[in-house]
């Protein structure tokens, strides 16, 4: 049963969860939406931050939030204050970012067209890999588990399950 409401969200996408307790909400009008899970009871809504074009998705990865953020491409956000996360770089891959995620130091972005790859090691200078045309309509990806060596990503491309893989030390 619904145990805490809060009111306030225009039109939310989705929602990525913290280790830390924070939770993230994409909002197509206010943006970019935090609150407060320190007492799951009685979030607290914080200040939305206003993203520039469409926010249709939302991931947590460590000590960032990333946005995707239509044909503005992936939206990176620093959250060292996690009420208030703060865009600390914006990455385009020539399509409309519909999902990006990351893990094991690459980040991978679908963008209707192709996936792309950047080398985020270092999430303050994200170094670009690879992009690849897809057979479809890329919709989805999530990173998968490491496999010898090598990043893995699940792609939702219409009709089609594709399992990619990424080297970033090449």
């Amino acid at each position: 049963s619904e145990l805490a409401p809060v009111a306030g969200l225009a039109n939310t996408w989705e929602l990525a969860v913290t280790d830390d307790g924070w939770l993230y909400a994409a909002d197509a009008v206010l943006g970019l939406v935090p609150f407060d899970l320190s007492d799951p009871d009685a979030p607290v809504m914080g200040t939305p931050i206003p993203i520039e074009g469409s926010i249709n998705h939302v991931r947590a990865v460590g000590d960032h939030v990333l946005v995707s953020n239509g044909s503005l491409g992936v939206a990176i956000f620093e959250r060292s204050d996690p009420s208030a996360p703060t865009l600390q770089n914006r990455l385009t891959t020539g399509g409309s970012v519909t999902q990006t995620d990351a893990a094991d130091g690459v980040l991978w972005a679908a963008d209707h067209e192709s996936v792309t790859v950047w080398d985020f090691s270092n999430p303050n200078n994200p170094e670009p890999l690879h992009r690849e045309t897809t057979e479809q309509f890329a919709l989805a990806v999530r990173a998968g588990p490491p496999v010898d060596g090598k990043a893995t990503a699940f792609v939702g491309d219409w009709s089609i399950l594709g399992y990619w893989t990424a080297d970033a030390s090449i």
